[in-house]
């Protein structure tokens, strides 16, 4: 990885942590958000909103999951040519889906099952897959064109909050992957 990749995914994953701690104290917050730059001060707090809905959706367990950190597969492709082919094929936005394999798998880096039994990079639980997932459920290209499937027939196009909603039926998970579709576009 090129010297100024590996910074960016450094400070990205540090953004990541400091966002999980600030929902551990959330009176922080304001007062972290305060010392950015007035640019980015928006930006900020959506992120800090976004990891508090994602951890608020999710309650400790005693033993750590199944799962295993691995490399991502290509993120160029992740971020926007799959999610961008997947567009092109039902109209769902690239920036949605981006999102969505992002809030479930950091881009294909946590490789496990969820506590439900949901698979692969874009956490398909295998009654869903078998109706809008064709190919192998654990590769990118398969899951993301899959996803785009259920949102589309969810009516993405018209609502992508309602079609978020069926893929996960949590406002929280909405709320979170709306945030991070629009950071994901600039």
């Amino acid at each position: 990885m090129a010297p100024r990749r590996r910074w960016l995914a450094r400070q990205s994953l540090i953004v990541q942590l400091a966002c999980l701690r600030l929902t551990a104290h959330p009176a922080w917050a304001s007062a972290v958000t305060g010392k950015v730059a007035p640019a980015l001060r928006a930006a900020a707090a959506a992120d800090i909103a976004a990891a508090a809905d994602l951890v608020a959706l999710t309650s400790p367990h005693a033993r750590l999951p199944p799962w295993r950190i691995v490399a991502a597969e290509n993120l160029a492709a992740l971020r926007t040519e799959l999610p961008g082919r997947a567009q092109a094929a039902t109209g769902v936005e690239w920036s949605y889906l981006a999102a969505i394999n992002f809030v479930e798998t950091d881009f294909g880096r946590v490789a496990g099952p969820s506590t439900a039994g949901a698979q692969g990079p874009m956490q398909f639980l295998p009654a869903t897959w078998a109706i809008y997932g064709h190919g192998d459920i654990h590769r990118a290209r398969d899951a993301i064109l899959a996803a785009a499937r259920l949102l589309a027939d969810h009516g993405a196009t018209r609502d992508i909050a309602s079609a978020l909603y069926a893929y996960n039926p949590s406002w929280r998970y909405v709320d979170a992957v709306l945030r991070y579709a629009s950071r994901l576009r600039f």
